[in-house]
């Protein structure tokens, strides 16, 4: 474009002195060795313009010349990465059709040079992964990384996804671990470190984890609660009865929310002979926090000062109102400490609210107290009936 601005520019001015020069038409005279040649001024100006345009036509003509095989060799370079292009389109898509075998020619056919060589050697492992060819899926993702080292970290971390869902927790913990060191920011590594963590049983380590893994939100509100639990749960089952208060101590706040821990815990209490921290710890929570699902957990709970106890529940009641888990809960309660009339009264009631197999048996040992064994064997009956039931 520039060149032909200049050519265009030239003609022109070559006309405007064309014409000027008309008006007072003169000639050049030049001597060569004896020689002298005469031509008028018009003529000469015109030699002028077309020798300049030959040798700019003569220097393009020879540029062109001698950057010929440089340009050959860039179009030739430029297909090669048209069709290695399409090739990698047409490997993918039969990829994901399921041709595994025929995909895995066309991703490794004249892969060319370079760092997008990457993503051919890596779509081809996984056609050789779904053909059950490990080494040659081993062979593609090393030759992945050859050709582009920043493809290691990715390919670090499929190869622990793929570990953890065969079952070798242990071995996508081992590669996992360094990963999410070398990239603490990366949300992906984060949290398969946190599922590898649980399917291998490091659940101290996971708990230490688990404020982290909730502030990235890494996982949806049901999954870090399920991780939660299942943590707490694992630690609190195989901790020593001395270690109890501790371990609970070390569970994060949402964790010591969820009722199912809770309930955990207490029962742990009871069984250790700590049933005053037990029941201490579900009041000190229910006054905070209605949950219904900890009060029968509540009554089984065996305080020393059961009359206390049993004011609580009947506090509860006048605040909550009469419902089955609460009655039944005062009648349980009731029942421990013999106080047969109140505990027959309160389950009665429960029952009539909202029957159950534990409502039932309760009632059964009432009427074994009484000596009625009919009434006693009948209660039974429902109580079984009930559970049967579901």
């Amino acid at each position: 474009m520039k060149a032909f601005l200049l050519v265009l520019f030239l003609s022109a001015l070559a006309i405007i002195a064309a014409i000027f020069l008309h008006q007072d038409a003169g000639s050049v005279q030049v001597q060569f060795q004896g020689n002298s040649f005469a031509a008028p001024l018009v003529y000469v100006f015109f030699g002028i313009i077309i020798a300049f345009l030959a040798l700019y036509i003569l220097f393009r003509i020879v540029g062109m010349l001698f950057r010929a095989p440089s340009s050959f060799g860039k179009a030739l370079d430029r297909r090669a990465a048209d069709s290695a292009s399409e090739r990698l389109v047409t490997g993918t898509l039969e990829l994901n059709e399921g041709k595994f075998t025929s995909a895995e020619k066309q991703l490794i056919k004249d892969v060319p040079e370079g760092p997008t060589a990457a993503l051919h050697y890596i779509a081809a492992a996984e056609a050789a992964e779904a053909r059950n060819k490990p080494e040659q899926r081993d062979q593609y993702l090393k030759q992945a990384v050859e050709h582009n080292q920043s493809a290691k970290f990715g390919i670090d971390l499929n190869e622990a996804k793929r570990l953890l869902e065969a079952g070798e927790a242990n071995a996508a913990l081992e590669i996992v671990r360094p990963l999410v060191k070398s990239r603490p920011k990366n949300s992906r590594a984060f949290a398969l470190l946190g599922k590898s963590l649980a399917a291998s049983g490091n659940w101290s380590e996971l708990n230490d984890l688990l404020p982290d893994l909730r502030k990235r939100t890494v996982y949806s509100e049901s999954e870090i609660d399920s991780i939660e639990a299942k943590t707490g749960a694992s630690l609190l089952a195989s901790a020593e009865d001395s270690e109890l208060e501790s371990v609970w101590k070390s569970l994060t706040n949402e964790a010591r929310d969820l009722p199912v821990l809770l309930s955990m815990y207490a029962k742990r209490l009871q069984a250790s002979g700590q049933g005053e921290v037990a029941e201490r710890t579900l009041r000190t929570t229910l006054n905070k926090k209605w949950v219904p699902e900890l009060v029968g957990t509540y009554a089984t709970t065996e305080a020393a000062k059961a009359d206390q106890q049993l004011s609580q529940l009947q506090k509860w009641i006048e605040e909550h109102g009469e419902n089955a888990n609460l009655l039944a809960a005062a009648g349980q309660v009731s029942v421990r400490e013999e106080l047969w009339g109140k505990a027959h009264s309160y389950l009665e009631q429960a029952a009539k609210l909202g029957d159950s197999a534990a409502i039932q048996q309760a009632l059964s040992k009432i009427a074994d107290n009484k000596g009625d064994a009919d009434a006693s064997r009948a209660h039974l009956e429902r109580g079984l009936s009930l559970a049967l039931k579901g």
